[in-house]
């Protein structure tokens, strides 16, 4: 008899991306527009995931996922971006997961058009989704 294959994992992707006031938790945030970002002053990138990889160690289920964010000016060169991984280690497997990235935009970048690039990456699958949100930085 034959042995079938064991079956594709669902695609990695971000399925959804905000900018953010404040995260409570997987679906309740409080958005902030993308046009009243400051130079200097803080905002939360929330997004979450489709199809993230979870391996189980002992009696916990854990994700590793490594990310990435880049500020892209309108003429296409990057002007500032900033890396971080996390474990998400859980008791149960997550239907539901989502990273929020606190992103302290330095106070040198002058106001214009912007694109933000977030690249998300699960590292125990070895697969990454990137989300792009256009945002205006103010005086």
């Amino acid at each position: 008899t034959a042995v079938a294959p064991p079956p594709e994992p669902p695609p990695f992707a971000i399925s959804t991306v905000q900018l953010c006031r404040s995260i409570q938790g997987f679906g309740s945030f409080e958005t902030t527009t993308p046009q009243s970002l400051r130079a200097g002053r803080p905002v939360l990138v929330y997004c979450e995931l489709a199809g993230l990889r979870y391996d189980q160690r002992g009696d916990e289920y854990v994700a590793h996922i490594a990310t990435r964010v880049e500020l892209i000016a309108a003429d296409g060169s990057k002007v500032w971006e900033v890396e971080g991984d996390a474990e998400d280690p859980c008791r149960r497997l997550r239907r539901d997961s989502f990273v929020g990235t606190q992103v302290n935009l330095p106070e040198s970048i002058p106001p214009g058009d912007y694109t933000i690039r977030l690249t998300q990456t699960d590292s125990l699958a070895g697969r990454s989704a990137t989300a792009e949100i256009a945002v205006t930085i103010g005086p």
